[in-house]
């Protein structure tokens, strides 16, 4: 609908406002007020009603609302004082009070004159789904069909009985050719529904990924805290990760907008989409059943074998596959009737129906032909049609459509009078004929934008410039786009399209171009699309005579590299690197060869290969970069510490000392932070549990300063496991829950998933299995698509701790074999060995751990896993009195006397003194054993480690019963077993009352028990 008022008139359908035919520039919340006091002119609207209606998902304050009014009475030319339009009643409200007229629109007129028939089957396919969207059941319908079957105006004849039907609708288009930005249609759909997000609403949805959103919409920019930060490569999150938690923001912002009212997202054209808006596709569809959001795409019939297999691949309830056809004989026929009026019986209806197949457009095209030239091909019948049309224009307005079809789809009057060198009114006065013959759509204001009527129309007109004309026209394309938005990056696209099919002359830039859409579409994490222009990028290089080839190639690699490893193509990241070292090398570019050298450190590790030749790499650009205090020589030292810290052959602490006064020096608070978590990660390792407290507590003591939240979430991780390897179990569960609350606000699955473990290691402390149980899943859930090894790692250790306390034993196999194989290989035959003694196999067991204890454990790797292969050997060990291996054990354990038995972030065994005790105990050293056992127990109990308490009430129960024990001994050993007991029993621990129930045997036969 349209109401005219004065020299206005508001176009609903459209989301115009216009001046005597000049639309006016608003923004759309402002449109919206607007609309809402014009529908509902017959009475006064209170505050509240406006900002319910204006923001209906949003609490704004009334300041918002004071704004509008004002942006909307200034566009109006309307005085508060004397006002003419709208009034405001103290302390009532607002009313418009201008006189009204009520037209028919746009969408209820059609836009295309042509006749709308049929379509009943698909009509009443799209009308279905929106039915179940409106009752909470939204989908994905994949509207396909030939070229200029209809799917286009389907859609605009269908957005009516959305409208009616209270939906909200958000149209895109994705842009013809490789001319586009990634995520280009996504970009579009966001930037409809709130042009003015508040900041609450960003940090709500978006504050893991805000700037990369802010890249995507650089509308938002002003709304958005930190979005100009420098958004380095993500050197620890995983591609996964980050692409996950993008679409996440992305589609939880879609799904909130309908909330309200069902949102309807129209997407045109869809075969033209980038592979990142495809793989958002892919994200979204298996989510829409449980929205009120229906998402429909158009795509020509070629594609759809695509599209099908993503409807199969999501498995989408509701997911709907909809064929366009042509028109029936009958509807062809009365389509040909409206069509031509009189000039109807000129044609062979029949004949035409016969040869377009009811297509619409065909027909429209043959129709304008005599009977004699049409031949039984299409569509080459078709463009020739269309050629005709086109050639029956004036001469200057074929030349200016040659310009435009190059241009694209869509074209602005400026950038087309810049391109052709002509002044802008003899521009629209050349598209005037083309649009009267239905070539062009000529926008509604004098500002818009003209569009092709069809794709079809700009493919005819290009396949007739010669080729020589075509690089001419793309060059001045070029420089038009250049002239105006060079600094655009959503153009970036075009220009290097353009100024690459210009020639030699414009390969340059076109390299240039490229480079730029390289780089932004990483900040969008859009890999697919930064591996395809990367590559464009070299095989410019390879083509074309581009000065300083060398040193850009050895740049490209670079960047070619990242992307390759972002999009898991890991042997091609690997080669990229590879040559960028080569080239970087022979060049003397330290810095450039430190870069690829950090890229193939994380490519390797990303696949789980031999980090030799990363590391020897990393050493020798640290040899050659020099002693700099530099951002990136602290970078090289700290992945150095990292690498000596997963290395058998390396001690990391000196390197990791020697990054952080650098870093100290450098003054990187991002950095410092880092680099003090990586020093808290080593001493962990060390036995250095105190300095392990102050360095994790120091980081984020700078994290907070520096306001990262990836380095406060990972200074925090590294704090709470520092206190719980100095058993300071209740700090421990506070910065737990400040960990969740900061992943809350800035998600991170990486820290999420390291949470949840810590939540399960300290369930498992305390005795809360349940609690432990379903962290430990909840962990794996999250941490396996990103982090498989380690996460199946993680979860098996774990679980073999929780189905011990449980009594499930006859799971401890498949745990062993399905998730501890993923551990260090003396810890995996470590827990094995375990498994097979619990089995019953004990001689099986043996054989396994003499086998890997022969050499002594001097030679276990002194990697991060080592004390999880020292405790399980420890068990095995005992079980198998081995004096000589518990003796060098005790010597490996020692330093961690006082504090716990932390197995990285994943189990927590209590007081190391319980350990220590039964390895003394093995060694026959009863008193050592007996002052161990006594200050584990006083350490548990402070920690409240009901489990681990029990277990060294019942090593300390066996010792004293070892031997002769005396009176004294029994009355112990009988208050040690009633306190195991009771924790058993409130634990219901099969395997603690298994225990518990050997010792009282034995205490029953010994022959002091009788007299207790």
């Amino acid at each position: 609908m349209i109401f005219r008022f004065g020299t206005f008139e508001l176009d609903d359908a459209l989301q115009e406002l216009r001046e005597e035919g000049s639309v006016v520039d608003l923004q759309p919340k402002v449109l919206q007020l607007l609309l809402v006091l014009i529908r509902n002119r017959e009475r006064v609207l209170s505050q509240e009603e406006l900002l319910s209606a204006v923001w209906p998902d949003t609490a704004v304050e009334p300041t918002s609302l004071r704004r509008l009014v004002k942006i909307l009475r200034e566009a109006l030319y309307d005085d508060a004082t004397n006002p003419q339009i709208i009034a405001t009643q103290r302390g009532k409200g607002l009313r418009f009070i201008a006189s009204v007229a009520e037209i028919a629109g746009v969408i209820e007129q059609g836009r295309d004159s042509d006749p709308f028939l049929g379509r009943g089957e698909a009509r009443r396919t799209l009308a279905s789904a929106a039915a179940r969207c409106r009752a909470g059941s939204g989908g994905l319908v994949v509207l396909f069909g030939e070229s200029g079957v209809g799917k286009s105006r389907l859609l605009l004849e269908f957005e009516p009985e959305l409208h009616a039907a209270g939906f909200q609708i958000y149209t895109s288009y994705c842009h013809e050719g490789p001319g586009a930005q990634a995520l280009w249609p996504w970009a579009q759909v966001l930037r409809q529904p709130l042009v003015e997000p508040s900041v609450e609403i960003l940090e709500r949805y978006f504050a893991g990924v805000l700037p990369e959103v802010v890249h995507l919409v650089p509308e938002w920019r002003s709304y958005a805290p930190r979005s100009e930060a420098h958004i380095p490569w993500r050197e620890s999150t995983p591609p996964e990760q980050a692409r996950f938690q993008l679409f996440d923001a992305i589609w939880k912002f879609m799904s909130s907008c309908a909330e309200a009212r069902p949102v309807a997202i129209l997407i045109e054209d869809f075969h033209w989409a980038d592979e990142t808006s495809l793989a958002l596709l892919r994200f979204i569809a298996p989510q829409l059943s449980r929205s009120k959001v229906l998402l429909v795409v158009t795509c020509r019939e070629e594609a759809v074998t695509d599209l099908r297999s993503f409807l199969e691949m999501s498995q989408v309830s509701g997911g709907t596959l909809c064929r366009l056809q042509g028109l029936t004989s009958e509807e062809s026929k009365d389509f040909l009737r409206v069509l031509l009026g009189d000039r109807v019986a000129e044609c062979d209806m029949e004949a035409l129906h016969e040869l377009t197949r009811g297509n619409p457009l065909f027909l429209k095209e043959l129709a304008q032909l005599p009977s004699s030239e049409i031949a039984n091909h299409l569509p080459p019948i078709v463009q020739e049609a269309m050629s005709r049309r086109i050639e029956r224009l004036p001469q200057t307005s074929q030349d200016v459509l040659r310009v435009a079809a190059i241009l694209g789809r869509e074209f602005s009057l400026a950038t087309l009078a810049r391109a052709t060198g002509l002044e802008p009114l003899d521009v629209a006065q050349a598209l005037h004929e083309p649009a009267q013959a239905k070539v062009i759509e000529e926008p509604l204001s004098a500002l818009g934008t003209y569009s092709f009527e069809h794709a079809l129309f700009r493919e005819a007109i290009i396949s007739r410039i010669p080729v020589a004309k075509r690089l001419s026209i793309h060059y001045r394309v070029a420089e038009a786009l250049e002239e105006t938005r060079a600094d655009d990056p959503e153009i970036w696209p075009q220009l290097a399209r353009h100024f690459g099919e210009a020639g030699p002359r414009g390969a340059e830039r076109a390299f240039e171009y490229r480079m730029r859409e390289g780089a932004r579409a990483l900040q969008l994490l859009a890999w697919e699309s930064a591996v395809q222009a990367f590559r464009t990028a070299l095989r410019i290089l390879d083509e074309a005579a581009v000065p300083d080839s060398r040193r850009r190639r050895c740049d490209v690699l670079l960047a070619l590299g990242r992307a390759y490893w972002q999009c898991g193509a890991s042997q091609d990241a690997r080669d990229c690197f590879l040559s960028c070292i080569d080239i970087a090398r022979t060049l003397e570019r330290w810095e450039i060869f430190a870069e690829a050298a950090l890229g193939l450190v994380i490519e390797s590790s990303s696949i789980g290969k031999n980090l030799s030749e990363s590391l020897r790499l990393i050493e020798e650009v640290y040899r050659d970069f020099g002693e700099s205090d530099t951002d990136i020589c602290v970078r090289i030292e700290n992945q150095l510490a990292i690498l000596y810290f997963a290395s058998p052959m390396h001690d990391p602490i000196v390197l990791a000392e020697r990054a952080l006064a650098r870093a100290r020096r450098v003054g990187n608070l991002d950095l410092l932070s880092r680099v003090l978590s990586t020093m808290a990660l080593v001493c962990g390792t060390s036995g250095a549990k105190h300095e392990q407290f102050k360095k994790a507590n120091e980081a984020l003591q700078v994290a907070e300063i520096g306001g990262d939240p990836e380095q406060l979430q990972r200074a925090r991780v590294q704090r709470v496991m520092a206190l719980l390897g100095l058993g300071e179990v209740d700090a421990a569960v506070l910065d737990l829950e400040r960990l969740f609350a900061d992943v809350e606000r800035h998600p991170n699955h990486y820290f999420r998933w390291m949470g949840l473990q810590l939540s399960a290691t300290i369930g498992t402390l305390l005795g809360k299995f349940d609690i432990a149980q379903r962290d430990a899943r909840a962990a794996l859930a999250i941490g396996e698509p990103f982090f498989h090894d380690a996460a199946k790692g993680a979860y098996g250790i774990q679980s073999f701790a929780l189905a011990c306390f449980e009594g499930r034993f006859e799971e401890l196999a498949a745990i062993v074999s399905d998730d501890c194989k993923f551990l260090s290989p003396t810890a995996a035959q470590a827990y094995r060995a375990c498994q097979l003694w619990m089995a019953g196999e004990k001689e099986e067991a043996r054989r396994i751990y003499e086998s890997f204890v022969s050499n002594g454990i001097e030679t276990f790797p002194e990697d991060w896993g080592r004390m999880t292969a020292w405790i399980r050997v420890a068990d095995l060990a005992v079980v198998f009195r081995d004096a000589e291996v518990a003796r060098s054990l005790y010597a490996k354990i020692s330093p961690d006397a006082d504090g716990t038995l932390a197995i990285w972030s994943t189990l927590n065994e209590g007081s190391a003194h319980r350990v220590l005790g039964r390895l003394a105990a093995v060694q026959d050293q009863k008193d050592r054993a007996r002052e161990h056992f006594e200050n584990a127990i006083a350490a548990n109990q402070r920690m409240n480690a009901k489990p681990w308490l029990a277990l060294t009430q019942c090593d300390y129960a066996e010792l004293l019963l070892r031997g002769t024990p005396r009176v004294r001994d029994i009355d112990q050993v009988y208050l040690l077993l009633k306190s195991a007991r009771l924790i058993s029993e409130g634990l219901s621990s099969a395997l603690l009352s298994q225990r518990i129930d050997q010792i009282e045997r034995k205490l029953r036969g010994s022959p002091h028990f009788t007299k207790t």
